[in-house]
């Protein structure tokens, strides 16, 4: 019988959240009549890799992504997941280079590199107002992220930042502090094409959508009026960032749309977060879907797609309406 092996691991608070879900995918994967089980990034992966019982090797792991499809093509196990390709649109740099090659807007943004911060540190000065200061490569959950109401290269607390976040990323983004309403747009790609769902808007009271507010949850997402114009927009960034990394499956966009209907993306990413107060669930209850449908056509419905290729009318056919 086949086995999926569900990779679950992560940086710093986000390991337990990938437990969470790994645990919900196992469970949803056994349902379908196939088996499955979670494995810990470490001793518990590798000793699965190496009895070689494994049939696909699933990665739900959070922060470290691209990492594990290189364990599996070495181990000859399919698999499924954000791959390499398609985890570089956590790198911040790669990702702006792309919506401006795109003709997308992006907040301006200086990058101030570990190894070369004394030519990188007086270009700061090109900022007028308030800056965000975030890892260019680390996706914890906008840990470290934390905005200066100028950038002032004689401002002491900024450089102590900066230096607190090269232990992280070698890597750190000075950008522009862009005013406006901030709105998150999720994504399902597929062979059937682009489906993006309701936008949203991020209700909160501080500034910044940082790690603070995430983590104790002072934050809520609402629906959002926006013009035909700019949801086209934001659709059309949808598609080109989908076709430059090669993303599929769920995904999304974060962006602050301006006064001017300027949409200006700042952040994208592939984790589907499941939390009582996610931007995908909240979404999706508007979309007419559940939780269990989002797990389903995220993690079941590739497994049992691949299998099928390889094994044939053996294996149970994919049941979009199964995801009750």
């Amino acid at each position: 019988m086949p086995l999926v092996g569900v990779a679950a691991g992560g940086r710093g608070g986000l390991a337990a959240s990938s437990v969470r879900l790994a645990e919900r995918v196992q469970g949803q994967i056994e349902e379908a009549g196939i088996g499955a089980v979670v494995l810990h990034e470490g001793a518990s992966l590798a000793e699965a890799l190496a009895q070689g019982r494994l049939t696909v090797l699933q990665d739900v792991t959070y922060g470290r992504y691209g990492r594990l499809e290189a364990v599996a093509a070495s181990a000859g196990l399919p698999f499924l997941g954000t791959g390499a390709r398609q985890a570089e649109v956590y790198d911040k740099v790669r990702l702006k280079t792309a919506l401006l090659a795109g003709g997308a807007s992006t907040p301006r943004h200086q990058v101030l590199d570990f190894h070369n911060l004394a030519d990188a540190w007086p270009l700061i000065d090109l900022f007028d107002g308030p800056v965000v200061v975030k890892p260019a490569t680390a996706d914890l959950l906008s840990e470290g992220v934390r905005w200066f109401p100028a950038a002032d290269p004689a401002d002491a607390e900024l450089r102590r930042h900066v230096e607190r976040l090269f232990l992280t990323d070698q890597i750190v983004l000075l950008e522009e502090l862009v005013a406006g309403t901030e709105v998150c747009a999720g994504f399902r790609s597929s062979d059937d094409g682009l489906e993006m769902f309701p936008v949203l808007t991020v209700v909160k009271d501080e500034v910044l959508f940082d790690h603070e507010v995430k983590t104790h949850q002072r934050y809520r997402f609402a629906p959002v009026t926006l013009s035909g114009r700019v949801l086209r927009e934001i659709e059309r960034v949808g598609r080109l960032l989908a076709a430059e990394f090669h993303v599929s499956g769920y995904w999304y966009v974060n962006a602050m749309v301006t006064a001017d209907e300027r949409v200006s993306v700042f952040d994208a990413g592939t984790t589907v977060g499941l939390g009582d107060k996610s931007y995908f669930p909240a979404a999706a209850r508007l979309a007419g879907l559940t939780v269990r449908q989002l797990v389903h056509h995220q993690f079941v419905e590739p497994v049992l797609s691949l299998l099928q290729r390889e094994h044939g009318s053996s294996m149970p056919s994919v049941q979009r309406e199964a995801a009750r």
